[in-house]
């Protein structure tokens, strides 16, 4: 016989649960839905490599003063604000999206972190999109923004990834939320048919007097107030307070933002103007922060920069190339001792590189000079100023052109080392982030209980 569980309706009183329908709840196989996720760039750089985004990553921007803008890795791609949703100014909405900008609404809860990075990769030019990504980016290059949103929500391969952060905890949460939702708008269906019945009732009896000469009083009735419904109508009409995810990048010219929450995308502002587009973007955000009140620090700002591993990785992996082909072309000569004496026969240079990412993450802030550096870019890779678009890398043939100097391999070798052991911290903090602690909590806690050691810990805790 399953095992129950009790837990607490709107109404207060406890309603028994057994574990199958937990465990139902909880099956993210078959959940349809979205989960809330933390303003981590390390998270947000996972789902973008498990996505197959290639080019671009995300880095915390600790500020808004210039400095803090100097430090990002060039190119800055976009921004990513995260803040407390309160509703938008529909004054300022656009009438259309334009056809050469890609965005999508929210539709289902809690996706805001997907939409907005998929309103900012499928924005950007030459950017390397997995094999799903493509295929979802072509079925939905002539949708409206509202059908993309659908297409979101019915899109699993990316629910499954974003889904992967998720704890029972956080499962249960959106379920909750979603009921109350779902029990609000019920509630005010019935509060407005039963609005529209009294109406109706009022107006048959108006009509009803007037018909059988009746004289009725002149004088104003007081109106009837129905305070449940009108507190249900009022709860279901104002924006619900919760963190939202929304974009900041250029396209073409112009700035724009991309709110999920809004039906259109919305132009910020021409680029030169008002100076460069982080300029645009930036001031945008401050107004936005102004409006909340004072002290109100609920706010976090990431970057999307240039990602350099994947360009200085094909290009070493070139030059290998390109000198083992030049061995075997020799009559016995090693042709690569005239290109680069240390070139190992055994191990590629990329190879090279991962071992030396340990001593990458020690010397995480300094180049091989000692002196600090934040533009760790590939050869292909160049600062496009102002401008959002990361280059698409050219092909290089396995011939002469590929063998690289001495100090460039040096270059890149530092780059894959640093970048290997960023994504290895990445990686890590996801793993640890996935891992669900509930259950052996739950365990843990039944059994102390079993020991009677639950109690005394927790008037412990509460004397302490």
């Amino acid at each position: 016989m399953p095992t129950t569980k009790k837990r607490k309706s709107k109404g207060g009183k406890a309603v028994k649960v057994d574990d199958a329908e937990t465990q139902a709840l909880l099956d993210r196989q078959t959940w349809k839905g979205w989960v809330e996720v933390e303003s981590e760039p390390a998270y947000f750089n996972v789902i973008l490599r498990e996505l197959g985004v290639e080019g671009v990553k995300i880095q915390e921007v600790l500020g808004l003063d210039d400095e803090a803008f100097a430090m990002l890795p060039k190119p800055v791609n976009a921004l990513i604000f995260l803040f407390e949703y309160q509703g938008n100014d529909a004054s300022q909405q656009e009438t259309e999206c334009p056809g050469h900008v890609w965005f999508a609404n929210q539709v289902p809860d809690f996706s805001c972190a997907s939409v907005a990075l998929l309103n900012i990769v499928n924005n950007i030019s030459g950017l390397h999109l997995g094999p799903e990504l493509q295929s979802f980016k072509r079925f939905t290059s002539e949708m409206a923004p509202l059908d993309r949103g659908y297409a979101i929500d019915d899109f699993e391969f990316l629910r499954g990834t974003h889904n992967s952060f998720a704890r029972n905890c956080d499962i249960l949460q959106a379920n909750l939320v979603l009921k109350e939702k779902h029990e609000k708008r019920k509630a005010k269906a019935k509060a407005d048919k039963a609005r529209q019945t009294r109406m109706a009732k009022k107006v048959e009896a108006d009509s009803q007097a007037a018909e059988s000469g009746m004289r009725r009083s002149g004088r104003k009735r007081k109106a009837r107030v129905d305070l449940q419904a009108d507190d249900e109508a009022e709860g279901d009409d104002s924006p619900e307070a919760g963190n939202h995810f929304i974009a900041y990048l250029p396209i073409g010219n112009q700035v724009w933002k991309m709110d999920g929450m809004d039906r259109f995308p919305q132009l910020v502002g021409q680029i030169g103007d008002r100076g460069g587009w982080l300029d645009l973007a930036r001031q945008a955000i401050v107004a936005r922060i102004q409006e909340y009140p004072e002290g109100q620090n609920a706010f976090n700002l990431m970057a999307v920069v240039g990602d350099p591993f994947d360009a200085a990785k094909r290009s070493l992996d070139l030059h290998d190339a390109a000198v083992e082909r030049r061995s075997r072309e020799s009559d016995g000569h090693r042709v690569e001792d005239d290109f680069r004496n240390d070139t190992p026969n055994s191990a590629s240079s990329s190879a090279k590189a991962q071992q030396g990412a340990d001593q990458s993450a020690v010397n995480s802030e300094k180049g091989w000079d000692g002196t600090h550096t934040n533009n760790l870019t590939g050869p292909a890779q160049h600062d496009p100023g102002n401008h959002a678009e990361v280059e698409s890398q050219p092909k290089r043939e396995f011939g002469p052109s590929a063998i690289l100097p001495d100090a460039e391999i040096d270059r890149l070798r530092y780059v894959v080392a640093h970048e290997s052991a960023a994504r290895a911290e990445d990686d890590q903090k996801a793993l640890l982030r996935r891992h669900d602690y509930g259950p052996f909590l739950t365990a843990w806690a039944e059994a102390l209980k079993e020991e009677d050691w639950f109690d005394p810990l927790i008037a412990m805790a509460k004397d302490a």
